[in-house]
């Protein structure tokens, strides 16, 4: 055997080199085989085909609807038509375009030649202007070379001219031949022209409609390699500047692929595809170019997030909205949650949460319904309460529940025990939470602590209550009269009286309608008297209270709380309560005490007390642990604060910030935060902590659905950077307003910006309701909407609806007449005084249209009653000069219509030009409306004109009031009411 001269078989060396040679490109072409073959490519693939079926079914339907139509018709006829006619001169057609091919080969060669003849005269004037400027010597050759040339360009010029002259005037013969045929082609071409531009997309995706050479471009512009240069399939990118990622150490542009997939997103036509093709629910807000949110501005992870630079199901961070989803998920796509990315894509029920990164300013975010319901719970909860959020500073109060600084003078201690050990046992939908017993897991051993932490506060609480003098009332209360009067007075604009749970969902119109408590059980919460005192003057109890004033008189006020008084609940108040417990009183306070003290202190300060003065002690910390003062009002408390954590940001806290315990739910912020909302003080399930060291937060006892649109809300309060452009003065101003609506739940009793309205569910017809406040800035003149919110008149004579006296302050009321400026684009703060024109023929034609119309059928004139009955009463005209802007008087009674659907109001009658012009026509309209014939936008003004100066008293409100407790409104109560309506107010009966 020969000797080797290396240390390695050389053979075998070529072998395992061989070997791994085709290992490595076998493994070369499977990686790039991967990395082409991308999840992305088979969606866009089905969509194209998607795209071509949906696209070849619209030409055709398009082509189906054109040939059926009249217009095509008449115009594939016309062009029939001309074409026959064009037929017979076919041979004149044919003359004309030899010879204008003549001219146009006449037509080349002269410009030809005068163009090569520019030329030489070019350089001959170059030289001219040469020698002239360089050389001193003469340059008379020069010039005459020069200018006769010119001469020979200006001839040939002039042939060229001529030819274009004679090539035109054979055009225009050919086109005036043509002319018909040109005319009806155009018309069929335009209305064909959406099935062209179906025709022209096909060539591009549809391979059945393409060129040959096209077919074969888009068979290999996507091969491997080749696909770098113009493919087909490829990411489809959005690169928002103005919307940045926090990527820590800098903010960049956001960046989104979503449409690689969804291809169909922003493309009308596929709203019934699967996912990911269907078109967005919303294109007339999102995406489309001319919506409010193009997607080229805002893409698409702005509003929804997740990992926008993803191009595959799992790495765009989607999100299950519900465990089935995941498991459906999980064998589908393999989805896994992106454990390290911090803003997964909300899921489908909480996809609003996006809305408030722009839109946190407002009190209402349009077309986020789930939203605006969850901000409504979140408000009506107090959630504000105890978690500072900043969107409520200086817009929303804190504290939303009762003044319990005179709870004495209220109710009593047995009561108060019972309402909060279990406030859910007296009012079904009360929104005070419960605050002990909210554990599933509380031991048997700690109902006893609970007894005694209440007895606690509640003694604490009655301690403190400072002394309230309740004014006597001055006569018993019909409740019968009473509940008409809660059923009519507009008490039903923010108060229920529900027995029953309705066990409905809410919406945004029920938590509008539950403004103030449910008022059922008042005869066991509270005496008549107090509610006498609370309904005649809500302020006088509780300054801060959002309850208005409805100006009731004695009598009135007598009834309503005879009524509210009659509703109690007598198995709740049949509940035990136990003793205080003077041993278990000393364990509370020495908990308390230890946390500030050492052993000893603790131990010496405990035993000098009593058990009064451990009542108050525990009292006052218990009060403070729970945070009761978050949304009550305290003796001692006026200026705690929150106790809860601030939930801005709360919604992009990264997950390792929140404590899970020991709870065997996935660990996700959602499955956090709907666990949290559900049953709060689950995270301290199996944990050992001291006896105040652990959750406090209550239970509300929120729905799933509730929950949900909770956490919407909370996923809604992040940090992530939105799009949110300066706020303009006027948007400003509107904002303001809105905001002082909602929290005076204005909309409760009124339509406003065409939502709320909610009470006139309880009236028979519109009329009878709170008005709508529709064009109310173009309406009403400033002065007098000042003076109305600060002292409201009555305006409307039939309705028994009240409008409150609120008490806001000038600030508020300025700021809630600027809103309803803006809002309808009045801006001039001041307008001067309107004068009728008196002497002008408008006037007196107005006068006449008045007289025609018999507007005082309807109307009050001052004092004089109108001649029709009470239900058909419209406002004072005398009012009118006072309270209404001269131009929308004018819009009124041009289209009341338009202004106010479903008004009464009539348009008032205004005789044609043709009526004007009969014979008998002075006669019946007068002499000066036929001198405005046909010109009705002055006699309109005449007829304002007439209205400003309609004399007589301006505010009726004593005079209408002394008629209906006379007469009564009997017309609301859809029958007759019994003869002796009068006698419920007869003066000896109150007396026994």
């Amino acid at each position: 055997m020969e000797r080797q001269e290396r240390h390695y078989n050389i053979l075998s060396l070529n072998k395992l080199f061989a070997i791994s040679s085709i290992f490595f490109l076998i493994l070369l072409i499977w990686t790039f085989a991967y990395d082409y073959d991308r999840s992305w490519k088979d969606y866009q693939r089905k969509f194209r085909l998607m795209d071509s079926d949906l696209t070849t079914e619209l030409r055709t339907a398009e082509q189906g609807r054109v040939e059926e139509s009249t217009d095509y018709k008449a115009a594939s006829a016309e062009l029939a038509k001309a074409m026959e006619m064009l037929e017979s001169r076919a041979e004149d057609l044919k003359v004309l375009e030899e010879q204008q091919k003549k001219i146009e080969s006449k037509y080349y060669k002269v410009q030809q030649e005068s163009a090569f003849a520019k030329s030489l005269y070019d350089v001959a004037k170059y030289e001219y202007e040469a020698a002239v400027s360089h050389y001193d010597g003469p340059a008379e050759k020069q010039k005459r070379e020069m200018d006769e040339l010119g001469a020979d360009v200006y001839q040939k010029m002039m042939v060229v001219q001529e030819v274009e002259t004679e090539l035109a005037l054979k055009k225009s013969e050919i086109a005036e031949m043509t002319l018909a045929v040109d005319k009806a082609e155009k018309s069929v071409n335009s209305l064909e022209r959406q099935i062209e531009l179906y025709s022209r997309k096909l060539k591009t995706i549809d391979p059945g409609s393409m060129t040959i050479g096209n077919r074969m471009a888009n068979a290999v512009r996507d091969l491997p390699v080749i696909d770098f240069m113009n493919p087909y399939l490829k990411i489809n990118q959005i690169i928002i500047p103005d919307i940045t990622d926090d990527m820590n150490i800098v903010q960049m542009p956001k960046v989104d692929r979503c449409t690689t997939c969804h291809l169909g997103i922003d493309k009308p036509g596929f709203e019934d595809a699967p996912q990911p093709y269907s078109s967005h629910p919303n294109l007339d807000l999102f995406l489309a170019s001319s919506s409010a949110h193009p997607m080229e501005d805002y893409g698409c992870t702005s509003c929804h997030a997740g990992r926008g630079r993803g191009t595959d199901f799992v790495t765009a961070a989607h999100t299950p909205s519900s465990h089935e989803q995941e498991k459906e998920w999980v064998k589908k796509y393999n989805w896994y949650e992106m454990h390290y990315w911090e803003t997964p894509m909300y899921p489908t029920q909480s996809v609003e949460a996006g809305c408030l990164k722009c839109h946190a300013s407002q009190p209402f975010i349009e077309g986020a319904d789930d939203l605006n319901v969850g901000l409504a719970l979140f408000e009506k909860a107090s959630c504000n309460g105890c978690h500072l959020v900043e969107r409520y500073e200086g817009k929303f109060p804190q504290r939303l529940a009762p003044n319990l600084s005179h709870l004495a003078s209220k109710t009593t201690r047995e009561w108060a025990y019972r309402w909060i050990e279990a406030p859910r046992n007296f009012r079904q939908n009360t929104w005070m939470p419960h605050f002990f017993d909210a554990a599933d897991w509380d031991k048997e051993e700690d109902r006893s602590r609970t007894d005694q932490e209440i007895h606690a506060i509640v003694d604490y609480l009655f301690d403190k209550s400072a002394p309230f003098e309740l004014s006597a009332m001055p006569r018993l209360g019909n409740s019968e009269r009473g509940e008409y009067l809660f059923n009519n007075l507009g008490c039903k604009g923010c108060h229920k009286l529900e027995l029953e749970p309705e066990n409905t969902p809410y919406t945004l119109a029920s938590l509008r309608q539950e403004h103030g408590p449910n008022l059922t059980g008042l005869g066991s919460k509270t005496t008549q008297e107090w509610l006498f005192n609370w309904v005649k003057d809500p302020k006088k109890y509780h300054p801060e209270t959002r309850m208005p004033n409805l100006r009731l008189s004695d009598v009135e006020a007598a009834d309503l709380s005879s009524y509210l008084y009659s509703f109690s609940n007598d198995q709740f108040m049949a509940s035990s309560i136990p003793n205080v417990n003077e041993e278990m009183q000393s364990d509370i306070t020495f908990e308390f005490l230890i946390k500030a003290n050492s052993h000893r202190v603790a131990s010496e300060t405990l035993a000098s007390m009593s058990l009064a003065d451990m009542l108050d002690y525990n009292g006052e910390k218990l009060l403070q642990h729970y945070g009761c003062t978050g949304c009550h009002l305290i003796p001692g408390f006026e200026d705690a604060k929150r106790i809860g954590v601030a939930l801005d940001g709360e919604g992009s806290k990264p997950l390792n910030k929140l404590d899970f315990g020991y709870t065997s739910i996935p660990h996700t912020k959602i499955d956090w935060f709907i666990n949290k909302v559900k049953n709060p003080r689950v995270f301290d399930l199996n944990k050992i902590t001291g006896t105040y060291d652990g959750l406090r937060m209550p239970n509300y006892g929120f729905t799933d659905e509730e929950v949900e649109k909770i956490v919407t809300v909370i996923l809604a309060l992040n940090t992530n950077d939105g799009r949110e452009k300066p706020v303009s003065a006027s948007r400003s101003f509107i904002e303001e307003g809105q905001w002082i609506i909602k929290d005076h739940n204005c909309m409760g009793c009124h339509l406003i910006e065409d939502r709320g309205g909610d009470i006139l569910v309880n009236y028979s017809a519109p009329e009878y309701a709170p008005p709508n406040l529709n064009t109310e800035g173009e309406k009403v003149q400033p002065h007098w909407l000042l003076s109305f919110f600060e002292n409201p008149i009555t305006i409307r004579p039939n309705i028994l609806v009240r409008m409150p006296s609120f008490h806001l302050g000038e600030e508020k009321w300025n700021s809630l007449i600027k809103y309803f400026q803006y809002y309808d684009n009045q801006t001039t703060p001041y307008e001067g005084d309107f004068s009728p024109r008196e002497n002008s023929i408008a006037f007196r034609a107005g006068e006449k249209i008045h007289e025609m119309g018999a507007c005082n059928n309807c109307h009050y004139y001052g004092v004089t009653q109108p001649l029709q009955e009470p239900q058909t009463w419209a406002p004072n005209l005398a009012l009118a000069k006072e309270r209404l802007r001269p131009d929308w008087v004018d819009a009124w009674m041009n289209d009341p219509q338009s202004i106010m659907p479903g008004t009464k109001m009539p348009r008032p009658y205004i005789p044609s030009e043709d009526e004007l012009s009969m014979a008998d026509a002075s006669e019946i309209y007068g002499t000066d409306l036929l001198k405005l014939a046909g010109d009705e936008e002055t006699m309109i003004r005449g007829l304002t004109d007439y209205i400003y100066a309609i004399p007589g008293k301006i505010d009726i409100s004593l005079e209408i009031k002394a008629f209906f407790d006379e007469n009564g409104y009997r017309f609301l109560e859809g029958e007759e009411e019994s003869e002796d309506w009068d006698e419920d107010w007869d003066e000896e009966e109150w007396e026994e």
